[in-house]
């Protein structure tokens, strides 16, 4: 801040080395050196952006006193804020006389501390130099200067210590690249040795199907058994439970060997045939039943029960003997209608029931089921015992008479 309380004085701000002038009358004629911002020369009080601080300013014609009446001769330059840049105050004089020009800064706290410290510093060792008269010029003047050289020593070690961090960071991340790239070379050495071992493996024959049912026959066209399988397609059982149901009933279909026959149906609305005769050979059925559809309907067991008689009765091999498994985990849509058409079914075939899930159905299917019930009723808790269950039913009802 100055103050001027002179009338014939003029406060200035310039540049740090008196190129240009920052804020005095008519400085737009004071530029040696251009500035960015525009410089400031105001008869009234004015505060303006200069740079990276403000710059408030009384006007050449003086601040205002109490009454607000201008008082020329008294003005001031308040720069406000902290500046990287240096300033030069200049007093510009139209008359001769005397004038009292008063200015102050605030200080850098950390860089007073340094200078201090590097005044002290000197003075101590210019101290003990004046002591040491007995010295050499050299001597005092390599003193001198290792003096002067240790604030740019403590510059350059400033310097390397950044360096030193840059280099850990630049290790930290290579070492890191470096594991990334070891767990990727395990990787590709283990699927490498994968590949090899397939390669040199012995390619395995197929298992072929396990035969638990073989009817005894005595020519090579002779039909001992036909297997009718009838495999519940309603909303209840569910997408999984379906999957479950096809992956048992091909399971069944492949279990029987020469001299069988086997045909498969899907219920729910209605009974639809899925292999085609329907009776058919093991292998052509089990391929049938693997390309079914879930058809989400309701249970009508009563009109896959009719069907599977009619189809006995028109295609039925004569002599052979008749086998029908029911693959249901719900109450039928009709359950009068069922039983009626079970007990018909009864008298040309073996029947018998697989119910998935509650212990209510089994009760209605002992009624319904070829006796004893307890040799064709096989109850799976879930579907995921449903091929232990069939895989009961079929040695059960092969190695037993009808």
């Amino acid at each position: 801040m100055s103050d001027c309380c002179v009338l014939a004085v003029d406060t200035e701000l310039w540049t740090e080395h008196g190129e240009s002038a920052v804020v005095a009358w008519q400085c737009k004629s004071l530029q040696k050196k251009h500035l960015k911002a525009k410089c400031i020369d105001s008869p009234t009080a004015v505060k303006r952006k200069f740079r990276d601080i403000t710059i408030a300013y009384s006007g050449w014609n003086g601040k205002k006193g109490k009454k607000g009446k201008q008082q020329k001769g008294r003005e001031y330059v308040r720069i406000i804020g902290k500046s990287k840049y240096a300033f030069m105050i200049r007093a510009y004089g139209f008359q001769a006389g005397t004038a009292k020009v008063t200015y102050s800064w605030d200080e850098d706290k950390q860089k007073c501390l340094s200078f201090k410290k590097e005044k002290t510093s000197k003075s101590a060792l210019k101290k003990q130099l004046e002591n040491q008269k007995h010295l050499s010029n050299e001597k005092i003047s390599q003193y001198l200067k290792s003096a002067r050289s240790c604030k740019v020593a403590t510059g350059v070690l400033k310097a390397q210590e950044k360096k030193v961090l840059v280099a850990r960071k630049q290790y930290a991340n290579i070492s890191l690249e470096l594991k990334k790239c070891r767990a990727k070379r395990e990787k590709h050495g283990t699927k490498l040795k994968k590949i090899m071992h397939q390669k040199h493996k012995k390619p395995q024959k197929p298992k072929k199907p396990k035969t638990l049912c073989k009817p005894k026959v005595t020519a090579p066209d002779q039909v001992a058994l036909d297997v009718t399988i009838l495999i519940d397609g309603s909303w209840s059982i569910q997408h999984s439970g379906w999957a479950y149901s096809v992956k048992a009933a091909k399971r069944m279909a492949e279990s029987f060997g020469a001299g069988t026959r086997v045909s498969a149906a899907v219920f729910s609305y209605e009974s639809k045939w899925i292999t085609k005769g329907p009776f058919t050979t093991p292998k052509k059925a089990v391929e049938a039943i693997g390309q079914a559809s879930f058809p989400k309907g309701s249970t009508a067991t009563a009109g896959a029960l009719t069907s599977a008689l009619l189809n006995i009765k028109r295609r039925g091999f004569k002599g052979a003997k008749q086998i029908v498994y029911v693959i249901t985990d719900g109450v039928p849509n009709d359950v009068s209608k069922t039983a009626a058409a079970a007990a018909r079914l009864r008298k040309v075939a073996r029947l018998a029931f697989i119910p998935v899930g509650g212990g209510d159905l089994v009760s209605h299917m002992k009624s319904w089921a070829s006796k004893p019930a307890s040799r064709n009723i096989f109850h799976a808790k879930d579907f995921k015992a449903l091929s232990h269950q069939l895989k009961k039913a079929v040695k059960s009802t092969c190695h037993h008479r009808l």
